[in-house]
């Protein structure tokens, strides 16, 4: 019973039904830029986890939906996708707390939030980082 417990536990927190408080707004001001480009999300990092743990939480995410790794030092990772009329760079900061997203992507040439493909980041890197916290 009580490993049945801990799955239904598992699950819930890896498919992200269980919520994580948020230590800062979800969705930060569209006016925000920065070097890194445009603010484009955030994502809280559970407790317990270690900055190495959230590197290869957005690793994970990342190379699973199909981005290219450009870059990758100690705090931030630079992803890249081209599809169609999309060129989108994605840079995520992170430490212990948050992954700040930042986007210089284009459409059709254009600056442009590829806000969808962000979301679908957003949600792998959430469950990876619950799937790990729940871990430890």
């Amino acid at each position: 019973m009580k490993n049945l417990l801990r799955l239904t536990a598992l699950f819930f927190l890896a498919t992200g039904a269980l919520p994580i408080p948020a230590t800062a707004k979800e969705k930060p001001s569209a006016a925000a830029h920065t070097a890194d480009g445009e603010a484009a999300g955030m994502v809280p990092v559970p407790e317990g986890l270690k900055a190495s743990d959230v590197q290869r939480s957005i690793l994970e995410a990342a190379t699973n939906r199909g981005w290219a790794i450009k870059s990758r030092d100690d705090g931030k990772v630079t992803i890249f996708l081209e599809n169609g009329r999309w060129i989108a760079a994605l840079a995520l900061v992170y430490d212990e707390n948050e992954v700040r997203i930042y986007s210089k992507s284009t459409r059709n040439g254009k600056p442009s939030l590829p806000e969808d493909w962000i979301k679908y980041i957003k949600q792998d890197l959430t469950k990876s980082l619950n799937t790990k916290a729940y871990l430890k």
